[in-house]
């Protein structure tokens, strides 16, 4: 069986390699992307099972990579907004792009929790499209 792939984006490196290590610890296959743009292509090219992204990148913001994503067809792939801003969380309430919004300050036991449950539930739904 072919593991979970996690799409990291972020502009970070840190971040990259804190949540490499989560993930991998944890089985996942990494991707990384640390712009909007790098972002779209990875998840257009590869379809990870998962989206962990970073609010505020250096060409723009999760909305503008959300957005694409879901108009590539990607309303299968769960995406978790994982910001320091608290204001992203916006994101996932008012437009519905993100599936969940995660401040950076928590404790990385919850990302690691949400991207196990976003992932169960996305296998368990119908196929809508």
């Amino acid at each position: 069986m072919t593991p979970p792939t996690i799409l990291i984006v972020d502009d970070d490196s840190l971040w990259h390699g804190l949540l490499g290590r989560l993930f991998t610890c944890h089985g996942y296959t990494l991707l990384a992307a640390m712009s909007c743009a790098s972002a779209i292509m990875t998840a257009k090219l590869s379809k990870p099972d998962c989206i962990v992204l970073d609010f505020n990148l250096g060409d723009g913001d999760a909305t503008t990579v959300c957005a694409a994503i879901r108009a590539l067809g990607g309303h299968r792939i769960p995406i978790i907004i994982f910001s320091s801003d608290p204001g992203a969380e916006e994101c996932v309430s008012k437009d519905r792009l993100a599936d969940k919004f995660i401040l950076k300050n928590s404790p990385l036991e919850e990302l690691l929790a949400a991207v196990d449950e976003l992932m169960t539930a996305y296998k368990q739904a119908p196929d809508i499209g």
